[in-house]
């Protein structure tokens, strides 16, 4: 109880000590920092990679003149409090910059919010302020919010990438930011944010890709394959883009399959083939390529199972005959399906689902040696390996 006491004493006289500053002491304080901000501009000038003394300096000096200004009476000090505050704007914005460029998002959000701060506080005043120009206002807004979202303080970002949205933005990147941090309270009002981002900046692959991952998220797959043929005739060398529009198209081939459309499922068999043969021909060492081509093959071989047992039990010269044919059209199929994972096992030797499809494979083949072969090469593989 008595250390409980002793904190909440210092608590107080902590208090009473910032309260019995006086303005002149305030000032006094101030300048010394603007001298530490002074010399480290003075520096920088001199070479551009001078460490900084203190990053903060800038926004130190506006707190300690902001302070100062609400406790003075006398129109010296109310001047000399305005004059610093005009004065650490500059360093601020000096300040954030160099920090935003050295990948320092937090403490570049610092300088620039409370760049923001001195401006509202000299129009109150009645002053000028080097964001009077509406262009360099919004060049500041802009770097506030992003280097709050970059920083991950989306608490900060939010309101600057709100004011920059309404305001009509040139930037595509504060409609993506807004989307993502919408997306996680507000799914109705991201999705509209991101459709305003589309038609307004239709070229922009950033927010294509936004778009593509949010259908992707969704399941929504027809949809998607218009945002990814956009995306390949943008990114044609972009070969994650058609590697992913491969893997909706074998998604929909085993919808179709599943519902019973043979004529949609071939469509879109042979759609994802195309594609990861589009890929090989411009990377003939993708892995996932070789891998997807060699999963097509093998769920369409394995897609054939419930109605070869179905057939199975159909014991009349009729039933035998298409129970011959399909079976011999699913290990064919399987047979397909191995080139592909001997070609992925080639670039990545380990991988766990290769090795489990090639066992396979080999086990419908009867070929036992190579069944054991790959028992054992998986049995060595770490037990929390994934593909």
């Amino acid at each position: 109880m008595k250390k409980i006491l002793l904190s909440m004493l210092s608590v107080c006289l902590l208090g009473v000590g910032l309260q019995a500053q006086s303005a002149k002491d305030l000032l006094k304080q101030a300048a010394e920092v603007i001298k530490v901000a002074d010399n480290q501009l003075t520096a920088r000038l001199l070479n551009p990679e001078a460490p900084l003394e203190n990053p903060m300096a800038g926004v130190e000096a506006f707190q300690l003149y902001a302070q100062a200004l609400e406790l003075s009476e006398k129109k010296g000090d109310i001047k000399k409090a305005l004059s610093g505050i005009t004065e650490a704007e500059t360093h601020l914005n000096n300040l954030g910059v160099g920090l935003y460029q050295s990948g320092d998002y937090a403490g570049a959000f610092s300088n620039f919010d409370t760049s923001m701060k001195a401006y509202e506080l000299l129009k109150a005043n009645g002053k000028e302020s080097r964001l009077d120009d509406e262009t360099a206002r919004g060049d500041q807004e802009l770097f506030a919010g992003i280097t709050a979202f970059y920083s991950e303080n989306y608490d900060a970002a939010l309101p600057y990438y709100q004011k920059l949205y309404d305001a009509g933005t040139d930037e595509p990147s504060i409609y993506e930011g807004l989307y993502t941090m919408l997306s996680k309270t507000d799914a109705a009002a991201a999705d509209e944010i991101l459709v305003a981002g589309r038609e307004k900046f239709p070229e922009n692959t950033t927010l294509l890709f936004t778009e593509i991952n949010k259908y992707l998220q969704e399941g929504n797959l027809d949809v998607l394959i218009t945002k990814l043929e956009a995306a390949r005739e943008a990114e044609p060398d972009n070969l994650s883009v058609v590697t992913t529009l491969g893997s909706v198209y074998d998604q929909l081939h085993v919808k179709a399959t599943e519902d019973g459309d043979e004529a949609k499922a071939t469509e879109y068999f042979d759609s994802a083939l195309a594609v990861y043969e589009e890929v090989l021909a411009k990377d003939d060492s993708n892995f996932d390529a070789y891998y997807s081509s060699g999963a097509l093959f093998y769920n369409k071989a394995a897609n054939l199972a419930p109605r070869i047992n179905e057939l199975a039990n159909d014991f009349s010269a009729e039933g035998t005959k298409k129970y011959d044919a399909l079976k011999k059209q699913m290990d064919d199929t399987f047979g397909e399906a191995l080139p592909y994972f001997k070609k992925a096992e080639g670039i990545n030797a380990d991988d766990r689902n290769t090795i489990i499809a090639l066992k396979e494979i080999y086990a419908r083949q009867n070929n036992f040696e190579m069944v054991e072969q790959y028992s054992a090469k998986l049995e060595s593989l770490p037990a929390a390996q994934e593909k």
